[in-house]
Parts: structure tokens; C-alpha cells; sequence
């Protein structure tokens, strides 16, 4: 009796065991792994090796594994839903024997169904006879039309002879030959006729047959706004490493569920300039903050003025004219962000770096200087609660800085 095939062992190398995998098993990584990168890389490579079998005969079996590596990938790319799977998943694997077994079974029997419809023996066998008849019947009717072809070739020759005969039994008659008729006078040629004028027929312009447009993909749902708008809320929390988390939620969307593509692309083009004209905008608060002077008088705007007290790497402590005092340091990681510091001192300085052209080799300055205006006068609280609307308002308010440049 045939094995029957087992995908997740021949295609992802996964053992025997429980079926199906867990989403950790199933993108070939630790158990547990939290780092956003690994999961999202290895989610690719699985599922562009998967991608090679949808053209063969195991076409259902490579879209079904397809739909869990998708699920996988969401799951584990949102740190509230990778969570809630890992409490779930401990305590499934707690469990002696590991897990549901009806749901192994289950899974196991809808591969192996897929798999025998799969199989082509009698269709083969239905081939071969059909093509020994069709041979049968070539060479019965080559047999017959060779016969016929002798038979006639018969019949001609014995009336050739014949014929023969009778002219031999036949006496040679001479016949004379009769005059020649005098010649008759040539008729007088006739005018040749006038020509006709000739008549010009314009061909027709061509007609221009314009290509049916592609059809269009499903247009974004509120899911896919609302992981746009948590990627913008992230940056006004000081936060690029939840950004780049809601970037991967919704590019997975796009994939996962055949979505508008010039809809979607138009959107992540808005999001990325905003994310990269942020990383841009700390960048520049980050190299001028130490080429402060102590004890300058910083005019953000208005009545606005703060002092500053003290300037270094990676720390900034200012007065404000209350006699408030305020230590802004950078938070760890590679966007040197300055967590809590206001919008109007962190644009202030950006601006100023800006002006005499700091970093000006390794930043887009023009992009920057966008940064500072948005974030200057964005105003979250006044944007509306819908993700959708929010996301109108935000991308309109992008949108206008490039007309001011």
C-alpha cells in the first residue's frame, strides 16, 4: 500500500508527528521567537518554496499550506496576538500526548483525500487503450486503400490491352487531305476605348483598439486602515519599532487578501515618507543637540522660550520659564529618538540643523524639512476616531507639505 503524502515532511522538512504544525514549526524558527525580522524573513522563504508546487498536482495541498503560513505570519507579527498564541500554545504542549488528537487525524485525512485525487493511474491505463485502438484502426484503413489501389491498377492495364488488340484487327484507311481555306481579310482594328478616369478610394483610418484594463483587487478594508493608522500613531509615541510591526501587518494584508494594488501602494507611500522623514527629522535632533550652547534662550514660537542648562550626547536639560526643569535623553535603539521631548523643541532644532546643512550627505534634507512641518502642526487630537477618516485627513495633510517645498 502507498504512504501517504505528507507535505509538511516532504515540502518544509517538519518530522512526523503533530498535524498540523504549530505557526513557530510551520516558519521553521524557535519557539517563542519575538525579533519581528526573523519571523517575517523566514515567513517568506516558506512561502515562496510553497509558491514553486501551485502549478503541479499538489496544487490544492500548496494553497492550503500557504493559508496556515499566512496565519502564522500575521499571528506572530502583532505582539498582543503573538501573546495570547504562546499562552495557548504552552498550554497545549503541557498536555500529555501532545495536543488534540481528533485534530491531528482530522488534518492528516483532508491531506491524504487531496492526495489520492491526485493519482493518474487509470488515467494512463485509459490512454494506452485508446491509443492501441487508434493504432488498430490506422493500419486496418491503410490495408484497404492499399488493395483498392491494386485493383484498380488491374482493371487499367487489361484495358490497355484491348485496346491494343482492336487497332491490330483494324485496316489502315488513308485519308487525303482536304484544302487549305483562302485567308480571310483582317478586320480593320477597332478605336481604342477612352479611359475611364481613375477613382481614388481613401482607406479608412485605422481604428485604435484599446487593451481591456486588468482587473482590480478588492479595495482596502477598515482592518487594513486600522494597522496604517496604528503605524502613525507609533511615531507620535516615539515609537519607529511598533511602526515598522503595523508596516508588516498591513503589507501582509495586501498579499494575503489579493487587495487593490494601486489603491495599497498609494497608501504605503504616504506612511513610508512620513516614517522615513521621521527617522530623518531625529537624526538631525540627535547630531545638533550637542553643538548647543549652555545657557541659550531657545525661541520655539510665540511666547514660548526655554533656557538650556545643560547639552552632551544623547542628553538635553532645558528650563522653562516657570522654573520647570525637563532632562530629555535618547532612547535606546538605531532611531535616536528622544522620548517625551515636545514637538515644537524636537521640529526647533531639526530646523536648525537643517539650515546649515548638517548630515546633509546621508539625509534627504528636502524630506526632512517636510518632517519638521508635519509633525509641527499635526494635531492628533482634533483627527477623527474612524482609522479610515483619520488616515483621509493625515495622508491630505502630507500631501500638502510637498506644495509648500
Amino acid at each position: 500500500m502507498t504512504e501517504a503524502f505528507d507535505p509538511y515532511h516532504k515540502w518544509l522538512g517538519i518530522p512526523p508527528g503533530r498535524r498540523p504544525p504549530n505557526h513557530y514549526e510551520m516558519l521553521g524558527i524557535a519557539l517563542y521567537e519575538s525579533d519581528l525580522d526573523v519571523i517575517s524573513n523566514a515567513a517568506d522563504r516558506r512561502m515562496s518554496h510553497i509558491k514553486t508546487f501551485a502549478s503541479g498536482p499538489q496544487a490544492k495541498i500548496s494553497q492550503m499550506l500557504l493559508n496556515q503560513l499566512s496565519e502564522a505570519r500575521v499571528c506572530l507579527c502583532t505582539d498582543s496576538s503573538r501573546e495570547a498564541y504562546n499562552l495557548e500554545l504552552q498550554e497545549e504542549l503541557g498536555e500529555p500526548g501532545g495536543g488534540d488528537s481528533k485534530a491531528t487525524v482530522a488534518g492528516t485525512s483532508s491531506l491524504k483525500e487531496v492526495a489520492a485525487r491526485g493519482s493518474g493511474y487509470w488515467l494512463g491505463m485509459t490512454l494506452l487503450i485508446a491509443s492501441l485502438i487508434v493504432c488498430r484502426m490506422a493500419f486496418t484503413h491503410g490495408q484497404t486503400v492499399f488493395a483498392n489501389y491494386q485493383l484498380e491498377l488491374a482493371e487499367l492495364e487489361k484495358a490497355a490491352e484491348a485496346k491494343a488488340k482492336n487497332a491490330d484487327d483494324k485496316e489502315e484507311v488513308v485519308v487525303a487531305p482536304e484544302p487549305e481555306p483562302e485567308p480571310e481579310p483582317e478586320p480593320e482594328p477597332e478605336p481604342e476605348p477612352e479611359p475611364e478616369p481613375e477613382v481614388v478610394v481613401q482607406a479608412p483610418p485605422p481604428v485604435k483598439i484599446e487593451p481591456e484594463p486588468e482587473p482590480r483587487g478588492k479595495e482596502p478594508g477598515s482592518n487594513f486602515y486600522r494597522e496604517i493608522d496604528g503605524a502613525f500613531g507609533s511615531l507620535l509615541d516615539y515609537d519607529y519599532r511598533k511602526f515598522r510591526q503595523h508596516r508588516a501587518a498591513a503589507q501582509a494584508m495586501f498579499e494575503d487578501q489579493q487587495l487593490d494594488k494601486e489603491t495599497v501602494e498609494e497608501n504605503f507611500k504616504v506612511i513610508d515618507e512620513i516614517g522615513d522623514s521621521f527617522v530623518s527629522l531625529w537624526k538631525l535632533v540627535d547630531a545638533v543637540v550637542p553643538k548647543v550652547p549652555r545657557k541659550k534662550v531657545l525661541k520655539l514660537g510665540g511666547n514660548a522660550r526655554i533656557q538650556v542648562l545643560k547639552a552632551m550626547d544623547g542628553k538635553l536639560e532645558v528650563k522653562f520659564p516657570g522654573g520647570d526643569k525637563e532632562t530629555y535623553l535618547r532612547k535606546d535603539g538605531r532611531t535616536p529618538v528622544y522620548g517625551d521631548m515636545p514637538p515644537n523643541l524636537a521640529t526647533y532644532l531639526a530646523e536648525r540643523a537643517i539650515k546649515v546643512k548638517m548630515m546633509a550627505d546621508e539625509l534627504d534634507l528636502s524630506l526632512a524639512k517636510r518632517g519638521v512641518e508635519f509633525f509641527r502642526f499635526i494635531k492628533p487630537d482634533e483627527l477623527p476616531n474612524d482609522p479610515r477618516d483619520r488616515w483621509s485627513v493625515i495622508k491630505k495633510d502630507w500631501q500638502l507639505t510637498a506644495d509648500d517645498k
